[in-house]
């Protein structure tokens, strides 16, 4: 794994330049604890007065002054390098073979899902994964968790790229309204495996469902 030194505008510029990594492990909770630092918002007519952008280099640019900004506005560097990891991993791991985002609409709801978590759920964080098979030594994922506690592992695991969410959920544990909703899947897993529930970011209804499942989730390990 490569370490990169410098100031984090100087990290998120070399970083967005850089090829796609290549794949992570398989699930792996050993990760390293993210907290997100308090960022003001910009007016929502600014957001909707500027272009979606669609190519990589586009996305790059974006995302290196957002992550500039993040970690200005953060008292605590190590605590805004992390947050950096962690958008990186989300940005990154969107590239497919021709340099364009599969679907930056797709990254974009996944980073809402996360600043909706974090911002309404009881002490959770933002965590990323090691992938042992990747170049930069990441997953293809990033986690959500419980910050209280680690003994269960993560709430819930996202990759940026699919928009799959896979929770610490038994299909038993949801309701009978939400199993057939369409909007979610029971997976054929070990019974020892608690990740039993899956479901992928399309729409705001499935931001909105999500969220419900992580509450679910996370009200599971803290009341076990």
């Amino acid at each position: 794994m490569k370490v990169l030194e410098g100031t984090p505008q100087e990290i998120a510029e070399y970083q967005a330049t850089q090829a796609p990594p290549g794949n992570g492990s398989a699930l792996d909770i050993t990760a390293q604890p993210v907290l997100k630092p308090s960022k003001a918002k910009k007016p929502a007519q600014e957001a909707a007065a500027a272009p979606a952008p669609s190519t990589a280099d586009e996305v790059a640019e974006e995302m290196v002054d957002t992550f500039a900004e993040e970690v200005e506005d953060t008292e605590d560097e190590a605590m805004g390098r992390n947050w950096l990891t962690v958008q990186y991993v989300i940005f990154s791991r969107s590239w497919n073979p021709n340099r364009i985002q599969a679907n930056p609409a797709q990254v974009r709801r996944v980073r809402r899902y996360l600043d909706n978590c974090l911002a309404q759920l009881d002490d959770v964080w933002v965590t990323y994964g090691t992938g042992k098979g990747s170049e930069d030594g990441l997953a293809n994922y990033v986690l959500l968790r419980d910050a209280r506690t680690a003994k269960y592992g993560a709430l819930a695991y996202i990759w940026p790229r699919t928009g799959i969410v896979r929770f610490r959920l038994k299909w038993a544990e949801i309701n009978e309204a939400v199993q057939k909703s369409g909007r979610v899947r029971g997976l054929s897993v070990a019974a020892s495996d608690p990740y039993a529930v899956s479901m992928t970011l399309n729409d705001e209804d499935d931001l909105m469902l999500a969220f419900q499942l992580a509450g679910l989730a996370l009200e599971k390990v803290r009341n076990p």
